[in-house]
């Protein structure tokens, strides 16, 4: 019994790991291949000019050109380093979504699991090791908040960083990398969505 509990453990590991990277490489598609053209317009010389995107044979950069006086430019590469302070809640599941897309998309990442639940992230860890991934892609740090999340959250080495969990954090994590080097910053914050339980709720 023991070793069917197991044997499904693992099974849901890399099921879930599978699924992710799986679903996530549509990003990877979207940032190096074709684009959806968009068409605009821009007002001048007392008319409407229309432009059209389009997609050069070779190379990542696309361009929409109106007239003789104007030209967009989109360029598509990756951000760099990419730093991710998860919770404790959902590990694998919260890992997942952050690992899988930057990697998708070329980007380094530096990983700061939930000091509770750290054992997940070293246990991917020791995996994506045993993949055999070049050394530096994948880097995760253990470790309290308010010092390894607070590195992560201004070292200027980062480009930008992911964070998931409370209000209270995120205001931090947003102050510490705007003091930094002006990184991007993603939160997704929670204490937005109570759940209540009545005194009459059968909870068995």
């Amino acid at each position: 019994m023991l070793q069917l509990v197991h044997s499904l453990h693992l099974f849901l590991y890399l099921f879930f790991i599978f699924f992710f990277f799986f679903f996530y490489t549509a990003y990877s598609i979207v940032g190096h291949g074709e684009l959806v053209p968009i068409s605009c317009s821009l007002r001048a010389r007392g008319g409407v000019h229309h432009g059209q995107v389009t997609n050069p044979s070779q190379g990542m950069d696309f361009f929409t050109c109106l007239d003789e006086t104007f030209m967009c430019l989109t360029k598509h590469e990756p951000i760099g380093v990419c730093g991710a302070i998860i919770p404790w809640n959902f590990p694998l599941l919260m890992l997942m979504w952050k690992l899988a897309p930057a990697l998708s998309c070329g980007n380094t990442v530096v990983i700061k699991p939930a000091e509770q639940t750290p054992l997940t992230a070293l246990h991917i860890g020791s995996l994506i090791k045993e993949a055999e991934f070049p050394p530096g892609v994948v880097n995760i740090i253990p470790g309290f908040g308010s010092t390894a999340g607070a590195a992560v959250a201004s070292h200027c080495g980062i480009d930008k960083v992911a964070f998931t969990g409370s209000t209270e954090v995120g205001q931090l994590v947003e102050e510490a990398a705007a003091k930094s080097n002006l990184k991007r910053v993603t939160l997704e914050l929670g204490g937005k969505n109570p759940c209540i339980v009545f005194a009459d709720c059968n909870c068995k």
